[in-house]
This record gives structure tokens, C-alpha cells and sequence, in this order.
């Protein structure tokens, strides 16, 4: 994961001074991947991600995960299980789940 304090820099743009974080014990499923044609080659990817709660994480960070650098969709939020209930971890923690995507192309 990726994230750092804001700075602004000698144009005013805000940025952030990377941060890397290493989190174990995460579940990553494909949701989507979506090919764009229109003479572009350009592919967009969705993941859901669930890991437990007390991994610091929010919509401005990024994920490097299996090569590839990722943006996180939103803030992430409690997870739900198939059944509707907040679901807990195998070990007792709670977890949350957040969307991840990246663009290629």
C-alpha cells in the first residue's frame, strides 16, 4: 500500500510522499475486466479485496499487488457476507472490503 502526507509542489498540485506498507493475508477476487476498443487498446480491471480492519487504508492510497500498481475505489467499508451480515475473520477479527482498479493502455 501507498500513501503519505499531502504536499504541494512549486505548480500547487497536491502531492504524496509514498508510504509502503506490506499486508499479509489479503483475499483478492476478479469482479471485472472490461476491453475498450474504438481503435485503443486499453484494458480496465476491477478487484474485490477483503483484509482486516486494522490495516490503515483510504481512497487516496494505491496497492501494488502481483506486479501491478493499483488505485483504491473509495474509502473501504465493513465486510458484508454472502448471507448479510457483517462477517468476521478466521481468527476472530473483523474485516473490511474495498474495490481496487487499474487501468492499462
Amino acid at each position: 500500500m501507498s500513501s503519505g502526507e499531502p504536499v504541494r509542489n512549486d505548480y500547487g498540485v497536491v502531492q504524496y510522499d509514498e508510504v509502503t506498507e506490506t499486508v499479509t493475508g489479503a483475499a483478492v477476487w476478479s469482479e471485472s475486466s472490461t476491453e475498450f476498443d474504438q481503435n485503443q487498446e486499453r484494458t480496465n480491471e476491477v478487484c474485490l479485496v477483503v483484509i482486516q480492519s486494522d490495516v490503515d487504508l483510504s481512497a487516496i492510497d494505491a496497492i501494488h499487488w502481483n506486479g501491478r500498481k493499483w488505485e483504491v475505489q473509495g474509502n473501504p467499508m465493513p465486510f458484508q457476507t454472502p448471507f448479510g451480515g457483517i462477517g468476521n475473520g478466521a481468527f476472530g477479527g473483523k474485516l473490511q472490503q474495498f474495490r481496487m482498479n487499474r487501468v492499462e493502455g
